[in-house]
Protein backbone atom coordinates (compact mmCIF):
# COMPACT_ATOMS: atom_id res chain seq x y z
CA UNK A 1 0.00 0.00 0.00
CA UNK A 2 1.25 3.45 -0.94
CA UNK A 3 0.22 6.69 0.65
CA UNK A 4 1.50 10.06 -0.33
CA UNK A 5 2.44 9.42 -4.04
CA UNK A 6 1.81 12.72 -5.08
CA UNK A 7 4.72 14.22 -2.75
CA UNK A 8 7.39 15.93 -4.42
CA UNK A 9 10.96 15.73 -3.76
CA UNK A 10 14.23 16.83 -5.99
CA UNK A 11 15.47 14.12 -8.29
CA UNK A 12 18.85 14.75 -7.35
CA UNK A 13 17.67 13.32 -3.14
CA UNK A 14 15.18 10.61 -5.50
CA UNK A 15 18.90 9.23 -7.13
CA UNK A 16 20.46 9.35 -3.43
CA UNK A 17 17.68 7.43 -1.13
CA UNK A 18 16.67 5.33 -4.18
CA UNK A 19 18.99 2.14 -3.01
CA UNK A 20 18.39 2.69 1.16
CA UNK A 21 13.87 2.12 0.46
CA UNK A 22 14.70 -0.77 -1.48
CA UNK A 23 16.93 -2.00 1.04
CA UNK A 24 14.24 -1.10 3.32
CA UNK A 25 11.52 -2.52 1.66
CA UNK A 26 13.03 -5.88 0.78
CA UNK A 27 14.00 -5.96 4.57
CA UNK A 28 10.53 -5.77 5.74
CA UNK A 29 9.51 -8.35 2.96
CA UNK A 30 11.94 -10.94 3.54
CA UNK A 31 12.78 -10.27 7.92
CA UNK A 32 9.71 -8.27 8.47
CA UNK A 33 6.53 -9.93 7.64
CA UNK A 34 6.51 -14.24 8.50
CA UNK A 35 4.64 -16.77 6.37
CA UNK A 36 1.55 -17.19 6.14
CA UNK A 37 1.52 -20.46 8.30
CA UNK A 38 2.80 -18.05 10.80
CA UNK A 39 0.76 -15.75 10.40
CA UNK A 40 -2.56 -17.69 10.85
CA UNK A 41 -1.35 -19.10 13.77
CA UNK A 42 -1.14 -15.72 15.53
CA UNK A 43 -4.29 -14.63 14.29
CA UNK A 44 -3.47 -12.21 11.95
CA UNK A 45 -4.19 -12.25 8.08
CA UNK A 46 -2.65 -14.54 5.94
CA UNK A 47 -1.58 -11.38 3.40
CA UNK A 48 1.00 -9.29 5.01
CA UNK A 49 1.04 -5.72 4.76
CA UNK A 50 3.44 -3.25 3.46
CA UNK A 51 2.70 0.55 3.60
CA UNK A 52 5.06 2.94 1.63
CA UNK A 53 4.07 6.26 2.74
CA UNK A 54 5.93 9.78 2.53
CA UNK A 55 4.59 13.09 3.20
CA UNK A 56 6.03 16.86 4.12
CA UNK A 57 6.52 17.53 7.61
CA UNK A 58 8.26 20.57 9.34
CA UNK A 59 10.27 21.39 6.06
CA UNK A 60 11.36 17.85 5.66
CA UNK A 61 10.36 15.19 3.48
CA UNK A 62 9.57 11.77 5.83
CA UNK A 63 8.97 8.98 4.19
CA UNK A 64 8.00 5.43 6.18
CA UNK A 65 8.19 1.95 5.46
CA UNK A 66 5.77 -0.10 8.17
CA UNK A 67 4.84 -3.48 8.27
CA UNK A 68 2.24 -5.69 10.48
CA UNK A 69 5.36 -8.38 10.95
CA UNK A 70 6.59 -10.22 14.13
CA UNK A 71 8.92 -7.03 14.78
CA UNK A 72 12.41 -6.54 15.55
CA UNK A 73 13.89 -9.40 18.53
CA UNK A 74 14.91 -6.86 21.15
CA UNK A 75 16.26 -9.78 22.94
CA UNK A 76 17.78 -11.20 20.01
CA UNK A 77 19.20 -7.76 19.28
CA UNK A 78 20.68 -7.48 22.79
CA UNK A 79 21.94 -10.80 22.78
CA UNK A 80 24.01 -10.05 19.44
CA UNK A 81 25.34 -6.68 20.80
CA UNK A 82 26.85 -8.53 23.95
CA UNK A 83 27.86 -11.40 21.55
CA UNK A 84 29.90 -8.82 19.77
CA UNK A 85 31.32 -6.82 21.93
CA UNK A 86 29.41 -3.74 21.53
CA UNK A 87 28.14 -3.28 25.41
CA UNK A 88 28.93 -5.13 28.57
CA UNK A 89 25.96 -7.66 29.92
CA UNK A 90 25.47 -5.61 32.81
CA UNK A 91 24.83 -2.27 30.81
CA UNK A 92 22.79 -4.58 28.18
CA UNK A 93 20.79 -5.67 30.70
CA UNK A 94 19.27 -2.14 31.79
CA UNK A 95 19.54 -0.67 28.20
CA UNK A 96 16.12 0.39 27.43
CA UNK A 97 14.72 -1.55 24.45
CA UNK A 98 14.20 1.39 21.52
CA UNK A 99 18.18 2.03 22.72
CA UNK A 100 18.54 -1.28 22.06
CA UNK A 101 17.16 -1.73 18.75
CA UNK A 102 19.92 1.25 17.77
CA UNK A 103 22.46 -1.33 17.44
CA UNK A 104 20.64 -2.55 14.06
CA UNK A 105 22.78 0.47 12.43
CA UNK A 106 26.10 -0.80 13.73
CA UNK A 107 27.95 -2.39 10.46
CA UNK A 108 27.67 -5.63 9.53
CA UNK A 109 25.25 -6.41 12.30
CA UNK A 110 22.20 -9.31 11.68
CA UNK A 111 20.15 -11.42 13.53
CA UNK A 112 18.76 -13.14 10.50
CA UNK A 113 19.67 -16.91 10.86
CA UNK A 114 20.50 -17.13 7.24
CA UNK A 115 21.25 -14.44 4.36
CA UNK A 116 18.80 -14.78 1.22
CA UNK A 117 18.29 -13.04 -2.71
CA UNK A 118 15.68 -10.71 -1.21
CA UNK A 119 17.32 -8.82 1.54
CA UNK A 120 21.07 -9.95 1.82
CA UNK A 121 22.72 -8.28 -0.89
CA UNK A 122 25.69 -6.98 1.35
CA UNK A 123 23.69 -3.51 2.14
CA UNK A 124 23.31 -3.58 5.92
CA UNK A 125 21.12 -1.04 7.93
CA UNK A 126 24.56 0.68 8.71
CA UNK A 127 24.82 1.31 4.65
CA UNK A 128 21.21 3.20 4.54
CA UNK A 129 21.77 4.96 7.61
CA UNK A 130 25.20 6.56 6.36
CA UNK A 131 23.58 7.12 2.90
CA UNK A 132 20.74 8.80 4.55
CA UNK A 133 22.85 11.08 6.63
CA UNK A 134 25.27 11.78 4.16
CA UNK A 135 22.23 14.29 2.39
CA UNK A 136 21.55 15.30 5.79
CA UNK A 137 18.81 13.04 6.33
CA UNK A 138 18.04 10.88 9.56
CA UNK A 139 16.61 7.17 9.70
CA UNK A 140 14.78 5.92 13.28
CA UNK A 141 12.84 2.68 13.76
CA UNK A 142 9.86 1.49 16.29
CA UNK A 143 9.38 -1.99 16.51
CA UNK A 144 6.42 -3.34 18.68
CA UNK A 145 6.12 -7.48 19.12
CA UNK A 146 3.96 -9.37 17.39
CA UNK A 147 2.57 -5.75 15.71
CA UNK A 148 5.47 -4.83 12.91
CA UNK A 149 8.38 -2.19 12.79
CA UNK A 150 8.38 1.11 10.92
CA UNK A 151 11.70 2.57 9.99
CA UNK A 152 11.25 6.50 9.14
CA UNK A 153 13.39 8.27 6.84
CA UNK A 154 13.57 12.22 6.96
CA UNK A 155 15.10 14.01 4.30
CA UNK A 156 15.61 18.11 4.79
CA UNK A 157 14.53 20.18 2.08
CA UNK A 158 16.13 23.34 1.67
CA UNK A 159 12.70 24.87 -1.06
CA UNK A 160 9.45 23.15 -0.09
CA UNK A 161 6.24 24.75 -0.03
CA UNK A 162 3.66 22.78 2.09
CA UNK A 163 0.05 23.62 3.55
CA UNK A 164 0.79 24.85 7.01
CA UNK A 165 -1.43 26.25 10.05
CA UNK A 166 -0.74 29.57 10.97
CA UNK A 167 -1.56 30.21 14.94
CA UNK A 168 -1.45 33.41 17.06
CA UNK A 169 0.07 33.93 19.91
CA UNK A 170 0.53 36.92 22.47
CA UNK A 171 1.46 39.27 19.26
CA UNK A 172 3.07 36.80 17.59
CA UNK A 173 2.30 34.18 14.56
CA UNK A 174 3.61 30.96 14.06
CA UNK A 175 3.58 28.17 11.54
CA UNK A 176 2.74 24.42 11.99
CA UNK A 177 3.24 21.72 9.28
CA UNK A 178 -0.69 20.98 8.56
CA UNK A 179 0.71 17.27 8.23
CA UNK A 180 0.80 16.70 11.72
CA UNK A 181 -2.31 19.06 12.78
CA UNK A 182 -5.39 16.53 13.85
CA UNK A 183 -8.05 19.20 15.27
CA UNK A 184 -8.56 22.13 16.87
CA UNK A 185 -10.58 22.34 20.34
CA UNK A 186 -11.78 25.56 21.79
CA UNK A 187 -11.69 25.83 25.24
CA UNK A 188 -14.54 27.07 27.10
CA UNK A 189 -15.65 27.83 30.53
CA UNK A 190 -19.18 26.80 30.93
CA UNK A 191 -18.70 22.68 30.88
CA UNK A 192 -17.30 22.28 28.02
CA UNK A 193 -13.58 20.92 27.11
CA UNK A 194 -10.87 22.53 29.52
CA UNK A 195 -7.39 21.85 30.32
CA UNK A 196 -7.07 20.25 33.76
CA UNK A 197 -3.79 19.52 35.98
CA UNK A 198 -2.46 15.69 36.89
CA UNK A 199 0.57 15.43 38.37
CA UNK A 200 1.81 19.00 37.80
CA UNK A 201 1.10 18.74 34.59
CA UNK A 202 -1.28 20.25 31.86
CA UNK A 203 -3.83 18.02 29.90
CA UNK A 204 -7.19 17.98 28.20
CA UNK A 205 -9.45 15.16 27.73
CA UNK A 206 -10.42 14.29 24.07
CA UNK A 207 -13.22 11.88 23.68
CA UNK A 208 -12.25 9.86 26.66
CA UNK A 209 -7.88 10.08 26.75
CA UNK A 210 -6.00 12.60 28.44
CA UNK A 211 -3.42 14.62 26.09
CA UNK A 212 -0.33 16.72 27.27
CA UNK A 213 -0.72 20.11 26.74
CA UNK A 214 1.96 23.10 26.29
CA UNK A 215 0.83 26.76 26.16
CA UNK A 216 3.26 28.30 23.36
CA UNK A 217 3.13 31.55 24.88
CA UNK A 218 4.98 30.63 28.68
CA UNK A 219 7.22 27.73 26.79
CA UNK A 220 8.55 30.62 24.43
CA UNK A 221 8.12 33.18 27.45
CA UNK A 222 5.56 35.86 25.65
CA UNK A 223 4.12 36.41 28.49
CA UNK A 224 5.29 37.31 32.25
CA UNK A 225 2.31 34.68 32.83
CA UNK A 226 0.37 31.62 30.90
CA UNK A 227 -2.86 32.09 29.29
CA UNK A 228 -6.09 31.56 30.98
CA UNK A 229 -7.05 28.24 31.15
CA UNK A 230 -10.63 29.18 30.53
CA UNK A 231 -9.78 30.39 26.93
CA UNK A 232 -7.99 29.52 23.84
CA UNK A 233 -7.96 27.39 21.41
CA UNK A 234 -5.57 23.95 21.84
CA UNK A 235 -4.11 22.45 18.16
CA UNK A 236 -3.88 18.93 18.18
CA UNK A 237 -0.90 17.33 16.95
CA UNK A 238 0.86 14.53 16.37
CA UNK A 239 4.19 13.29 15.80
CA UNK A 240 5.58 9.84 15.26
CA UNK A 241 4.16 8.23 18.87
CA UNK A 242 3.49 11.35 20.46
CA UNK A 243 0.18 13.41 20.89
CA UNK A 244 -0.15 16.39 22.59
CA UNK A 245 -1.94 19.26 22.24
CA UNK A 246 -0.25 23.45 21.44
CA UNK A 247 -2.29 26.14 23.86
CA UNK A 248 -2.49 29.24 21.65
CA UNK A 249 -4.64 32.70 21.34
CA UNK A 250 -8.77 31.47 20.56
CA UNK A 251 -12.59 31.38 21.71
CA UNK A 252 -13.53 34.50 24.17
CA UNK A 253 -16.84 34.85 25.54
CA UNK A 254 -18.50 38.36 24.86
CA UNK A 255 -18.77 40.61 22.35
CA UNK A 256 -15.64 42.85 20.83
CA UNK A 257 -15.69 46.04 22.11
CA UNK A 258 -15.73 49.29 20.12
CA UNK A 259 -13.13 50.61 22.86
CA UNK A 260 -9.36 50.96 21.82
CA UNK A 261 -8.37 50.74 25.44
CA UNK A 262 -10.07 47.82 26.02
CA UNK A 263 -7.19 45.07 26.51
CA UNK A 264 -7.49 42.35 23.75
CA UNK A 265 -8.10 39.79 26.14
CA UNK A 266 -11.37 41.15 26.59
CA UNK A 267 -12.26 41.31 22.80
CA UNK A 268 -14.29 37.84 20.70
CA UNK A 269 -11.25 36.16 19.36
CA UNK A 270 -12.47 33.21 17.30
CA UNK A 271 -11.03 29.38 16.69
CA UNK A 272 -10.36 30.98 12.53
CA UNK A 273 -8.73 34.09 14.13
CA UNK A 274 -6.41 31.79 16.25
CA UNK A 275 -5.27 29.73 13.52
CA UNK A 276 -5.73 29.78 9.50
CA UNK A 277 -4.62 27.40 7.01
CA UNK A 278 -2.19 28.90 4.05
CA UNK A 279 0.26 27.42 2.19
CA UNK A 280 3.80 28.72 2.36
CA UNK A 281 7.55 28.54 2.09
CA UNK A 282 9.77 27.25 3.84
CA UNK A 283 13.34 29.13 4.03
CA UNK A 284 16.19 28.50 6.13
CA UNK A 285 16.71 29.93 9.50
CA UNK A 286 20.07 31.94 10.62
CA UNK A 287 21.97 29.61 13.02
CA UNK A 288 21.46 31.42 16.08
CA UNK A 289 17.90 30.43 16.07
CA UNK A 290 18.66 26.75 14.60
CA UNK A 291 20.41 26.08 17.39
CA UNK A 292 17.71 26.42 19.90
CA UNK A 293 15.97 23.07 18.31
CA UNK A 294 12.40 24.38 18.79
CA UNK A 295 12.26 26.22 15.18
CA UNK A 296 12.70 24.20 11.67
CA UNK A 297 12.58 27.22 9.48
CA UNK A 298 10.93 30.19 8.23
CA UNK A 299 8.14 31.96 5.75
CA UNK A 300 7.26 35.15 4.80
CA UNK A 301 3.29 35.41 4.29
CA UNK A 302 1.20 37.36 2.11
CA UNK A 303 0.74 40.81 4.30
CA UNK A 304 4.47 40.29 4.20
CA UNK A 305 5.10 39.05 8.09
CA UNK A 306 8.12 37.01 8.86
CA UNK A 307 6.53 33.72 10.77
CA UNK A 308 8.66 31.47 12.42
CA UNK A 309 8.14 27.55 11.76
CA UNK A 310 7.73 25.58 14.90
CA UNK A 311 9.52 22.21 15.10
CA UNK A 312 7.29 19.82 16.48
CA UNK A 313 10.04 17.75 17.95
CA UNK A 314 12.11 20.15 19.05
CA UNK A 315 9.68 21.10 21.45
CA UNK A 316 8.67 17.17 22.37
CA UNK A 317 12.77 17.25 23.42
CA UNK A 318 12.18 20.27 25.50
CA UNK A 319 9.34 19.77 27.01
CA UNK A 320 9.90 15.80 27.57
CA UNK A 321 6.19 14.39 26.58
CA UNK A 322 5.46 10.89 26.96
CA UNK A 323 4.89 9.12 23.76
CA UNK A 324 1.06 7.77 23.41
CA UNK A 325 0.60 4.42 22.41
CA UNK A 326 -0.68 3.17 18.93
CA UNK A 327 -5.00 2.50 18.81
CA UNK A 328 -5.71 -0.87 18.01
CA UNK A 329 -5.14 -4.28 20.50
CA UNK A 330 -2.33 -3.32 21.81
CA UNK A 331 -1.76 -5.21 25.55
CA UNK A 332 -2.98 -3.11 28.44
CA UNK A 333 0.55 -3.27 29.57
CA UNK A 334 2.03 -1.48 26.36
CA UNK A 335 -0.79 1.24 26.67
CA UNK A 336 -0.13 2.14 30.28
CA UNK A 337 3.34 1.86 30.90
CA UNK A 338 5.10 4.24 28.98
CA UNK A 339 5.39 6.88 31.28
CA UNK A 340 7.80 7.72 33.56
CA UNK A 341 5.69 9.56 36.54
CA UNK A 342 3.81 6.88 39.04
CA UNK A 343 0.78 7.84 41.30
CA UNK A 344 2.43 6.55 44.82
CA UNK A 345 -0.31 5.51 47.09
CA UNK A 346 -0.92 4.12 50.99
CA UNK A 347 -3.23 1.03 51.36
CA UNK A 348 -5.38 0.64 53.82
CA UNK A 349 -2.91 -2.38 55.49
CA UNK A 350 -0.06 0.06 54.57
CA UNK A 351 1.36 -1.36 51.40
CA UNK A 352 3.17 1.49 49.33
CA UNK A 353 2.10 1.21 45.61
CA UNK A 354 2.40 2.56 42.35
CA UNK A 355 0.19 3.23 39.16
CA UNK A 356 1.18 4.82 36.08
CA UNK A 357 0.25 8.38 35.63
CA UNK A 358 -0.76 7.55 32.23
CA UNK A 359 -3.66 4.82 33.23
CA UNK A 360 -5.19 7.80 35.81
CA UNK A 361 -7.98 10.12 35.00
CA UNK A 362 -8.69 11.34 37.92
CA UNK A 363 -8.10 11.88 42.07
CA UNK A 364 -11.79 11.99 43.98
CA UNK A 365 -12.49 11.55 47.29
CA UNK A 366 -16.19 10.48 48.43
CA UNK A 367 -17.88 9.87 51.61
CA UNK A 368 -17.67 6.17 52.72
CA UNK A 369 -21.73 6.45 52.81
CA UNK A 370 -21.61 7.21 49.09
CA UNK A 371 -20.47 3.79 47.99
CA UNK A 372 -23.47 1.61 46.75
CA UNK A 373 -23.75 -1.93 46.76
CA UNK A 374 -25.10 -3.80 43.59
CA UNK A 375 -24.55 -7.32 42.28
CA UNK A 376 -21.81 -8.41 44.70
CA UNK A 377 -20.07 -4.99 43.48
CA UNK A 378 -19.54 -1.45 45.36
CA UNK A 379 -20.31 1.78 42.82
CA UNK A 380 -20.08 5.36 43.35
CA UNK A 381 -22.13 7.35 41.52
CA UNK A 382 -19.57 9.93 39.07
CA UNK A 383 -22.22 12.27 37.09
CA UNK A 384 -24.55 10.09 35.10
CA UNK A 385 -22.29 6.89 35.41
CA UNK A 386 -21.78 4.50 38.51
CA UNK A 387 -17.82 3.65 38.35
CA UNK A 388 -16.92 0.24 39.76
CA UNK A 389 -15.06 0.80 43.21
CA UNK A 390 -12.35 -1.94 44.50
CA UNK A 391 -10.11 -1.83 47.38
CA UNK A 392 -6.36 -2.12 46.61
CA UNK A 393 -5.63 -4.71 49.35
CA UNK A 394 -8.50 -6.80 47.47
CA UNK A 395 -6.62 -6.60 44.38
CA UNK A 396 -3.43 -7.65 46.35
CA UNK A 397 -5.30 -10.30 47.61
CA UNK A 398 -4.41 -8.66 51.48
CA UNK A 399 -7.10 -8.93 53.55
CA UNK A 400 -7.57 -5.67 55.09
CA UNK A 401 -10.37 -3.74 57.80
CA UNK A 402 -12.41 -1.95 55.79
CA UNK A 403 -12.84 2.16 56.95
CA UNK A 404 -16.57 2.55 57.51
CA UNK A 405 -16.37 6.19 58.59
CA UNK A 406 -14.49 9.34 56.85
CA UNK A 407 -13.41 9.76 53.34
CA UNK A 408 -12.08 7.19 50.40
CA UNK A 409 -9.54 8.12 48.41
CA UNK A 410 -10.35 7.18 44.66
CA UNK A 411 -7.95 6.48 41.91
CA UNK A 412 -10.24 6.55 38.96
CA UNK A 413 -8.29 4.54 35.95
CA UNK A 414 -9.44 5.14 32.28
CA UNK A 415 -11.11 3.21 30.23
CA UNK A 416 -8.07 0.87 29.19
CA UNK A 417 -7.62 0.15 32.48
CA UNK A 418 -11.30 -0.76 32.86
CA UNK A 419 -12.62 2.34 34.08
CA UNK A 420 -12.39 1.30 37.86
CA UNK A 421 -11.80 3.47 40.79
CA UNK A 422 -9.08 1.87 43.28
CA UNK A 423 -9.95 2.87 46.76
CA UNK A 424 -6.75 3.74 48.72
CA UNK A 425 -6.08 4.81 52.14
CA UNK A 426 -3.57 7.72 51.19
CA UNK A 427 -2.39 9.16 47.89
CA UNK A 428 1.25 10.07 48.89
CA UNK A 429 2.71 11.78 45.80
CA UNK A 430 3.80 11.86 42.19
CA UNK A 431 7.38 11.45 40.99
CA UNK A 432 9.32 9.10 38.91
CA UNK A 433 11.39 5.74 39.56
CA UNK A 434 14.72 5.69 41.33
CA UNK A 435 15.91 2.38 40.18
CA UNK A 436 14.85 -0.18 37.63
CA UNK A 437 11.66 -2.24 37.88
CA UNK A 438 12.80 -5.74 39.40
CA UNK A 439 10.06 -8.30 37.98
CA UNK A 440 11.10 -11.11 40.60
CA UNK A 441 10.66 -8.77 43.36
CA UNK A 442 6.30 -9.72 42.93
CA UNK A 443 3.56 -10.36 44.05
CA UNK A 444 -0.18 -11.33 43.43
CA UNK A 445 -1.17 -8.01 41.61
CA UNK A 446 2.18 -6.69 41.50
CA UNK A 447 4.61 -6.33 38.39
CA UNK A 448 7.57 -5.73 39.77
CA UNK A 449 9.18 -3.84 42.85
CA UNK A 450 11.48 -0.86 42.18
CA UNK A 451 12.25 2.46 44.78
CA UNK A 452 10.48 5.64 44.43
CA UNK A 453 11.80 8.57 47.01
CA UNK A 454 14.58 5.61 47.93
CA UNK A 455 11.86 3.27 49.52
CA UNK A 456 10.46 0.18 47.98
CA UNK A 457 7.11 0.60 46.04
CA UNK A 458 5.36 -2.21 44.83
CA UNK A 459 3.84 -1.72 40.61
CA UNK A 460 0.59 -2.19 40.30
CA UNK A 461 -0.52 -5.25 37.45
CA UNK A 462 -2.86 -3.27 35.35
CA UNK A 463 -2.50 -6.00 32.95
CA UNK A 464 -3.37 -9.05 35.37
CA UNK A 465 -5.51 -6.67 37.48
CA UNK A 466 -8.08 -5.15 35.09
CA UNK A 467 -9.87 -8.59 33.63
CA UNK A 468 -10.50 -8.87 37.53
CA UNK A 469 -11.66 -5.91 38.82
CA UNK A 470 -15.34 -6.39 38.46
CA UNK A 471 -15.36 -9.56 40.38
CA UNK A 472 -13.73 -8.18 43.48
CA UNK A 473 -16.16 -6.88 46.09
Amino acid sequence: MIDGADTELDRTLIESIRDPLTHLVRNAVDHGIEPPAVREAAGKPRTGRLLLRAFHESGQVTIEVQDDGAGIPVEAVRAKAVARGLIDAAAAAVLPDERVLQFIFEPGFSTAAQVTSVSGRGVGMDVVKTNIEAIGGTVDLSSYPGLGTTVRVRVPLTLAIIPALVVRCATERFALPQAAVGELVSLRADGGPRIEGLAGADVIRVRGRLVPVVFLDEFLGLRPTTAARENGTVVLVRVDDHEFGIVVDGTQTGAPSGDPSTPRAAHAVTSMEAASLSTIVVKPIGSLLAQMGIYSGGTVLGDGGVVLILDLRGILRAKDLPPQPRRGDEAVATAVCVTDNYLVCRTIAGRRIAVPVDAVVRLEKFDGQELQAVGGKRLVRRGDLFTPVVDADMLLGTQAAQEDAGSVSLVVLDGRCGGIGIAVRQILDVAAADSILQPSIAAPGVAGTFAIGGIATELLDLVALVPTAGSHS
